[in-house]
């Protein structure tokens, strides 16, 4: 995809409700939704304080009748996190809140127990469900990228066995021996469940992939969902995505 499509997406997929209009001009319902994700995600990151600033003046209006859902609503704020700073602010631990949303039956108080179901039933990205499938869709591709290399009889250390190791920082696939791609030597595979658009590359290329090749070499990093072409041009890192692994390859 390039540069101009992904910012045209970007840019419309403010709600939910969008992706389903984009689904229906005929874009792939997942990548519109990672795309969504990673939207509300730096949306969120980027608000956060100016939110939880006004935790006081929303906690009052709270104790006057107005839910979590809404007042989370009014200021375009992820209703998870809206409900995690107003709890806090009544002297939740972080802890608690987490265990909370998870259990929702061991919140003694009936209306925080319903306002908090509403507002995890209203948040995709950061309720339970949320992260569930976040970790899912990571999962999903990992475990794919290890049987398509187990089918082609190529030995791979995982991330775990790596770190038993000692290594701190680990690709998700250390290969035994490298494969050749795209006319290149790869020594190692780290696999993203998302789309790389330039925030994204740029983040993973300067906290991730730089250390892997200082200490395996030259790799390849995969973008399930798609990535925006001629961002990372070093020439160390090859960038792919699902259809390299979906087609006949190696």
């Amino acid at each position: 995809m390039d540069e101009k499509e992904f910012n045209h997406l970007y840019n419309k997929l403010d709600s939910f409700e969008a992706v389903r209009a984009l689904e229906a001009e005929g874009y792939d319902h997942e990548l519109l939704f990672v795309i969504y994700t990673n939207r509300i995600i730096r949306d969120t990151k980027k608000r956060h304080y100016s939110v939880k600033r006004k935790s006081k003046e929303l906690l009052s209006r709270w104790r006057r009748g107005e839910s979590f859902l809404e007042l989370a609503r009014e200021h375009k704020f992820s209703p998870v996190i809206t409900a995690s700073i107003l709890l806090q602010q009544m002297g939740w631990s972080k802890k608690r809140v987490r265990r909370s949303l998870q259990e929702p039956r061991m919140i003694e108080d009936s209306r925080i127990r319903e306002d908090l179901r509403q507002a995890s039933d209203a948040d995709l990205i950061y309720s339970p469900y949320g992260n569930q499938r976040q970790f899912d869709r990571g999962k999903e591709v990992e475990l794919f990228v290890g049987r398509w290399l187990k089918e082609r009889g190529r030995g791979y250390m995982t991330e775990k066995d790596a770190q038993a190791e000692g290594h701190p920082k680990t690709p998700d696939f250390k290969l035994e021996a490298p494969i050749k791609v795209d006319g290149k030597w790869v020594n190692w595979i780290e696999c993203k469940g998302t789309f790389g658009d330039r925030v994204e590359i740029n983040k993973n290329y300067t906290t991730q992939l730089t250390h892997y090749v200082d200490l395996f070499g030259a790799g390849m990093v995969v973008y399930w969902f798609g990535f925006i072409e001629d961002i990372l041009r070093d020439e160390r890192i090859i960038v792919k995505d699902k259809d390299f692994f979906t087609s006949e390859n190696i």
